[in-house]
Parts: structure tokens; C-alpha cells; sequence
């Protein structure tokens, strides 16, 4: 960890280092250029003064034009003054190197830089009006050490700044570590810390939270379903084994029927496992793409296919279907209304009505199924689209309580939701699925 701190904190530095670097060199050159502007703006201001009365000035005369001009001047201004014969300045000499495009030259002393501008006069003497530098270079020393001081301070307040702040993010990074590795001990209950002050920190931490609390949930449902399983099927089995040793001592006839017997009971137990797997499909988001139907066409073919086991009943059926659009999968929304259509009949006294009725609203289509079967307690209404929950009046009833499992696993996975409640005489279920838009 501290091996990663200090790459961090070196990096911190660098890049903070850098930008303040950056900065200070732009800053160090736009002075050096702003000062050597205004050095020609005072040459070319001091030349064009010069010029003013050329052509009336004899050289005599600028020679004492620029005599008077170094007495007014005499520290930072240079003159040198050449007419074919002699030269008249406070520079020894000519300078050798060439002018640039303007004009100008730097000249090079044992004490002082000049930058210099050449021009003629009348096409036979020169003139060299020139500002010493001597000034600036001291000011250019100064900035550069300046810099220097502000790089060191800039480095010692970034490897703090950078030490300070890789503490702490990679103290977050820890403590998250921390957590996976406790949960890959075994410890399902860890969760992150939240509130840190770390706005991203803590939303990862609410992410992993709600993870690990989905994933606490998935393993308590998985146990309890484990522990279902053995339990619904200790009778079955039971019963099956029971059933195979007593064909052993029975007669050809007993013996066929025991056998007729077994092999039900494994048709009703593999039919379980049909229907957990179906449930558990439909929670994993398994069963075919979304396309857009029509959801009364479901409604229909789950009225038609239990016509008749309502016939049987003598329960009447009274549909008030309306003709609305939704996105599934429509095997699995015939399954969806053909469940809770069973589970009604299954439930409802004989000489009942069932209403069946699918309407809309502005955003929703809403499916809803009430029967007259005198509703469900109130402690198990919660729990009744969970696996293997059945009353306790029901025993009579076939089935393992998984009907309503499966119906809320394919609601979930058509982006919709399942309600439950007592009214009158029995329950209404009711689904509610998003409209196609």
C-alpha cells in the first residue's frame, strides 16, 4: 500500500509540477516579449523624434542633437553617430553583426546587452539609436529565481497535497477491499461504509451494498427453497418407495396398479421441478424476445383453454376485455392470465362468478381476475406469489404453490408488477404491465 502511495504522490507532483511549470514559462516569455516591444516602441519613438527636422539638420546639427540627448539620458540610452569620417556616441564602435528585418541588432558588451536600430539619413550618414538592457537582464534574474522558488514551493505542496489525498482515496480503496475479502470468507453480512464524504466513493459503496444485500437475499431464498424442496418431496418419495416395495409381495394385478400409482407420483414430482425451473427461468430474464402484441389476444386463449374446467364447475366466467398493446412474449403472457384464470377456478365454490376484466389508463394496461373463493388470510397475503405458499384450507386442492410464483417472475420480466388483496367475497389479483408506446 505504501509502495502505491508513493506512486500517487510522485504523480501528484509531476502533473501539478507541470501545470505550474506551464504556466510560469508562458508568464517568464510574455514578459520577456512585452519588455523587448516596449523597448523598441521607446527606440522607434526616440528615431522618429530624430528624423522630425532631418532634412533641415546639417550633420553638425545631429551631432548635437544626439549630444544633448545623452545628457538628458545619459544611463540607458545609446547613440553613435557616423558620417563617412568620424563616429560621435557613447558606443566605442560600430556594431559588426547584420540587422534583422527591422532593423534591429543586439549588441553584446562586457557589461550590458544593447538592442539597437540602425536607419540612414539623407542616403550618406548612419545613426544607431540603441536602449541598454542592462535593466531588463537584472529583471529577467530575478523572475527566473522567483520561478525556482515558486517550482520548490509548488513540489513541496504537491508531494503533501499528493501524500495527503492518496491516503485517503487509497484508504477508501482498502476498506472496500477489506469488504470483498470478508465476503469471500464467508461473511455474507459485511457491507461498506457509506458516508464517508466521498461522493463517488459512496455511491460505489450504496452499488456494492445493494448488491451484497441481493445477493443475501438470492442465498436466503435459495435455502429456503432448498429446504422446500426436501420438504414437499419427503412425501412424495416416501410414498413412491413405499409403494414400490409393497409390489413386490402383491398379486400381478395390485402390483400393475401400485406401479400406475408410482408412476404418477414421479409425473407430479417431475412437474414441480418443471415448474420451479419455469420460475426460475422467468427470474433470469430466459424465455424469448419482446415483440408487440396484443395483450386481450392472451386474455382470450387463457378464457378458452379453462371454458371448459369452469363448465365443470359450474362457474361462470364474465370477461370485459379491451384491446391494448404491450410488449412480451406472448406464450408467456397466455401463461401469465391461464395461472391466475386456474388458480381462481381452482379456489372458487361452485355456482360462482369470476370476473375477468384487462382495461387501461394512460400509461398502463391493467389485467385483474376476482373470484368469489372468500379471499386469502391476511398473514399469507403477502407471501402468496412466493414459492410453495398455499393456505392451510387447501389441502384438498392439488398443486405446490407455484402458480403465482411463476406469474410474478414472467410480470417482473415484462418490466411490470403483481398486486393482491380481499374484497367481498374472495381475491382480486392484478397485473400491471406498461403499455407499448
Amino acid at each position: 500500500m505504501s509502495h502505491s502511495v508513493t506512486k500517487l504522490t510522485i504523480f501528484h507532483a509531476i502533473l501539478f509540477l507541470g501545470a505550474v511549470g506551464g504556466f510560469s514559462l508562458l508568464a517568464y516569455l510574455y514578459s520577456e516579449q512585452y519588455i523587448t516591444r516596449m523597448i523598441k516602441q521607446e527606440i522607434k519613438a526616440d528615431i522618429h523624434s530624430l528624423l522630425e527636422n532631418a532634412d533641415n539638420f546639417s550633420a553638425q546639427d545631429q551631432r548635437h542633437s544626439i549630444q544633448h540627448r545623452l545628457k538628458i539620458n545619459s544611463i540607458g540610452a545609446v547613440y553613435l553617430f557616423d558620417d563617412g569620417q568620424t563616429l560621435f556616441g557613447n558606443l566605442p564602435q560600430w556594431p559588426l553583426n547584420k540587422p534583422d528585418a527591422e532593423g534591429c541588432v543586439d549588441i553584446r558588451t562586457d557589461t550590458y546587452p544593447i538592442l539597437a536600430q540602425i536607419i540612414t539619413v539623407r542616403g550618406h550618414y548612419k545613426i544607431l539609436v540603441g536602449r541598454k538592457q542592462d535593466d531588463y537582464m537584472e529583471f529577467r534574474g530575478e523572475l527566473g529565481k522567483y520561478l525556482w522558488i515558486i517550482s520548490g514551493i509548488t513540489i513541496l505542496l504537491a508531494a503533501f497535497s499528493g501524500g495527503v489525498t492518496s491516503r485517503i482515496l487509497l484508504g477508501r480503496v482498502r476498506s472496500l477491499n477489506q469488504v470483498f475479502d470478508r465476503l469471500a470468507r464467508g461473511d455474507f453480512a459485511v457491507r461498506a461504509e457509506e458516508e464517508t464524504g466521498m461522493a463517488e466513493f459512496d455511491l460505489l459503496a450504496r452499488y456494492i451494498n445493494k448488491a451484497l444485500e441481493r445477493n443475501a437475499l438470492l442465498m436466503d431464498s435459495m435455502r429456503q427453497l432448498s429446504d422446500r424442496i426436501a420438504h414437499e418431496l419427503r412425501r412424495p418419495l416416501g410414498a413412491l418407495i413405499k409403494s414400490i416395495e409393497m409390489a413386490d409381495d402383491e398379486s400381478p394385478t395390485v402390483r400393475v396398479k401400485q406401479i400406475n400409482d408410482a408412476k404418477r407420483k414421479v409425473d407430479d414430482i417431475l412437474r414441480m421441478f418443471d415448474a420451479l425451473l419455469d420460475v426460475a427461468e422467468m427470474e433470469v430474464g430466459v424465455g424469448g424476445n419482446l415483440e408487440l402484441i396484443d395483450f386481450s389476444d392472451c386474455v382470450d386463449h387463457a378464457v378458452e383453454l379453462y371454458g371448459p374446467m369452469a363448465i365443470d364447475k359450474k362457474i361462470t366466467l364474465e370477461k370485459d376485455v379491451t384491446s391494448l398493446d404491450v410488449f412480451g412474449v406472448f406464450p408467456l403472457l397466455v401463461q401469465l392470465c391461464a395461472n391466475i384464470v386456474e388458480n381462481a377456478l381452482k379456489y372458487s365454490p361452485e355456482n360462482t362468478t369470476i370476473l375477468i376484466s384487462l382495461q387501461g389508463d394512460k400509461n398502463n394496461a391493467v389485467f385483474s381476475v376476482e373470484d368469489q373463493g372468500g379471499g386469502v388470510s391476511p398473514d399469507l397475503l403477502p407471501l402468496i406469489f412466493s414459492r410453495f405458499t398455499r393456505a392451510k384450507n387447501t389441502g384438498h386442492v392439488k398443486g405446490h404453490g407455484l402458480g403465482l410464483a411463476h406469474v410474478k417472475a414472467i410480470t417482473i420480466r415484462h418490466g411490470g408488477r403483481i398486486e393482491a388483496y380481499n374484497q367481498n367475497k374472495g381475491l382480486i389479483v392484478r397485473i400491471i404491465l406498461p403499455l407499448a408506446k
